[in-house]
């Protein structure tokens, strides 16, 4: 199954993938999706600014359900997570959560930044998949982060980071392949595309 995670950035959606997670995804492009009415599921949650955290699902509709962490500031602005949304797999055990976490761009958003991190780890066990804009190169122990090594975030000084992360138990079953950065045009985050078998 082909699945693409994006922190969305003003770049482009494709919609040829089994399951597409996008956080920061803007309410225009969810209500272009839901008028065509070209995929089998899209379920979209707002956390700022007529931006959300959105699960497509383009054949399927299983079930997703979207959670607030038990931190956040209200009113959210574009640098602020309050969301995340949990895939269910039935035909192979599986869940996949999208995470839209809190850029701790000042000091007094550490400890928030701190907590959803810490809410949506401690969610994960042997059949789960976690994706989403981590913000920073660290790794977590007893977990892989399978894009540990694809650079998709580009700084305006022309040096990139490995921001998104694609997360499994060091122990997974889950088998994670055929990871790669989607360049696009810009500055920002660029999609990550992967498998899972």
């Amino acid at each position: 199954m082909k699945l693409m995670t994006y922190q969305y950035s003003d770049g482009d959606i494709d919609l040829h993938y089994d399951f597409i997670f996008v956080q920061r995804c803007p309410e225009l492009f969810a209500k272009c999706i839901e008028d065509w009415d070209i995929v089998g599921d899209m379920i979209w949650n707002e956390c700022y600014d007529s931006h959300g955290i959105c699960t497509i699902q383009t054949n399927t509709q299983h079930k997703v359900e979207t959670h607030d962490f038990v931190d956040f500031i209200e009113p959210a602005d574009k640098t602020q997570g309050c969301s995340y949304q949990i895939l269910y797999l039935p035909n192979n055990g599986l869940r996949v959560i999208s995470a839209s976490i809190t850029y701790p761009q000042t000091p007094d958003l550490m400890p928030i930044y701190n907590s959803q991190v810490q809410e949506v780890l401690s969610l994960i066990d042997d059949n789960t998949v976690i994706v989403g804009d981590f913000h920073n190169e660290q790794d977590y122990e007893g977990l892989v982060n399978h894009a540990k090594y694809e650079q998709s975030f580009l700084k305006e000084d022309g040096s990139k980071l490995c921001l998104q992360q694609i997360i499994t138990t060091d122990i997974s079953k889950v088998n994670i392949g055929n990871v790669r950065c989607l360049w696009q045009e810009g500055y920002g985050h660029s999609p990550l595309e992967f498998e899972i078998n």
